[in-house]
């Protein structure tokens, strides 16, 4: 029963031995060891990094600064100011825009206050709201003597 399983298994691990293998016997590979040499450390350098000091008043209020007062427990601070820095993203240039000319002639009159009703109408309006009021009236007083 184990010589069945180990039978099973030993292909997996000559894959594997193999795909570790690959890169240390490839003609020009490299391995995982290598690749800190491969990608150098281009954005970091001893100009973008900074030391700054941050430390803490009688009243509890934090400062920061690049010296140390006199009589102050400052704990140093070290940033690299190239870490997490993201390109923007690239705007179209402005097109030229030509002012609008400004017109000779006057401005046209404003017109005046528009009519959403016809004035004829208006006295059979005043009826309708008035029926409407003394339903409501009396839907009110069903209301009251309902309860």
């Amino acid at each position: 029963m184990k010589y069945r399983l180990a039978l099973k298994l030993l292909p997996l691990f000559v894959v594997l031995a193999i795909m570790v293998a690959t890169p240390y016997v490839m003609k020009g590979g490299f391995s995982m060891d290598s690749v800190p040499e491969i990608i150098p450390d281009v954005l970091s350098t001893t100009q973008t990094r900074q030391t700054y000091y941050k430390w803490q008043d009688a009243s509890g209020q934090w400062h920061m600064g690049d010296e140390v007062p006199e009589g102050v427990n400052a704990v140093p601070v070290e940033i690299d100011t190239a870490a997490n820095i993201l390109k923007s993203v690239g705007l179209p240039e402005p097109a030229e825009q030509s002012k609008p000319e400004v017109a000779a002639e006057e401005p046209a009159p404003i017109p005046g206050v528009p009519m959403t009703v016809n004035p004829a109408d208006i006295p059979k309006l005043l009826q309708d709201t008035d029926k409407l009021k003394a339903m409501m009236e009396q839907r009110n007083k069903q209301i009251d003597q309902g309860y």
